[in-house]
């Protein structure tokens, strides 16, 4: 690592567990399925970390309600749009340098432990 390369520290939402409306199929389409989220953000290390300030931080709890409202809007039909309106929240947040998404859905194939996108998002 360079030392012109700036601190960052790394926000992360690990399996996180939501019912929706997602896919292309007819099947999909009836009913809500289960998708497991992960998410990691990029934002400047805390200078602030002495005064132990929700205020000084990027605060996990306001992405997850986000993917909560995201996901519970309206169907979807491909997990990389989904992907997509995660990133795109994130980078809202003046704080977030990058933000790299993973969607999966676990229930798809009974063969294989989940099928998805991941993508990376920088300002």
């Amino acid at each position: 690592m360079s030392s012109a390369t700036p601190s960052a520290d790394v926000i992360l939402i690990r399996n996180m567990a939501v019912d929706m409306s997602v896919g292309i199929h007819d099947f999909e389409k009836a009913k809500k399925q289960r998708v497991i989220i992960n998410v990691s953000i990029s934002v400047p290390a805390n200078q602030s970390a002495g005064q132990d300030d929700i205020e000084t931080v990027l605060s996990y709890a306001d992405i997850v309600s986000a993917i909560e409202t995201i996901a519970g809007e309206k169907h979807i039909n491909l997990v990389e749009t989904f992907a997509e309106k995660i990133a795109q929240h994130v980078l809202t947040h003046s704080q977030a340098k990058d933000v790299r998404v993973r969607i999966e859905k676990p229930d798809i194939f009974p063969h294989i432990d989940g099928v998805g996108i991941e993508i990376f998002r920088s300002r």
